[in-house]
C-alpha cells in the first residue's frame, strides 16, 4: 500500500494501514514521520521524506516513468476540459428550452387575457 501525505490522525485516513493485508510492504511518502502507527515504522514498510509532488517526480525519474506519466496527465487533462465543454453546452441548452419554455407561456397567457 501507499500512503501519501496524511498525518493519519483523522478518521477514516487513521484506518487505511489496517486495510492492507499484512504481506503488504507499505511506501509512506510524507513530510515527516507517522510515528503512532506501527505498521509504518515495520522493517517491510518504507519511508520516503519530503514533498508529496517532489518524492513522486523524483521516483517517476528514477524508474523512466516521466514521458508515460506526462502523456497520462496532458490525456487527463484534455478529457477534464472535454467534459467542462460537454456540460457547458449542456446547460446552454437547457436555458435556452427554459427561456423558450418561458417565451410560450407567456404567448399563451396574452392569449388567454385577449
Amino acid at each position: 500500500g501507499i500512503v501519501i501525505g496524511s498525518s493519519l490522525v483523522v478518521t477514516p485516513f487513521s484506518m487505511l494501514p489496517s486495510m492492507f493485508s499484512n504481506e503488504a510492504h507499505v511506501v509512506t511518502i510524507n513530510m515527516e514521520k507517522i510515528k503512532h502507527i506501527k505498521r509504518l515504522n515495520a522493517d517491510s514498510s518504507i519511508f520516503l521524506e519530503g514533498k508529496c509532488d517532489e518524492v513522486i517526480n523524483e521516483l517517476l525519474k528514477d524508474l523512466g516513468w516521466e514521458a508515460e506519466f506526462e502523456e497520462f496527465i496532458q490525456k487527463t487533462k484534455e478529457q477534464q476540459a472535454n467534459k467542462i465543454e460537454e456540460e457547458k453546452t449542456k446547460l446552454a441548452e437547457e436555458a435556452r428550452l427554459a427561456e423558450e419554455t418561458k417565451q410560450a407561456e407567456e404567448l399563451k397567457d396574452l392569449a388567454a387575457e385577449q
